[in-house]
């Protein structure tokens, strides 16, 4: 057991996250919508997951 939480406590992981995201300001309600993927670059003693995240926001003009 103590093995398995000391490989967790030196865990190391470097990733790029490029993100695109657009916004309409013209329509009634402003909206964005952004998309992103985290790419791991290195890693060490970690999992290696690549990860699309996709967001929608809905903004409400006062």
């Amino acid at each position: 057991m103590q093995a398995i939480a000391d490989a967790a406590k030196k865990s190391q992981l470097i990733r790029v996250r490029p993100t695109v995201g657009l916004f309409f300001m013209d329509w009634a309600v402003p909206i964005e919508f952004k998309i992103g993927y985290f790419l791991p670059v290195w890693g060490k003693s970690t999992t290696k997951n690549d990860t699309i995240n996709a967001q929608i926001r809905v903004y409400y003009k006062i």
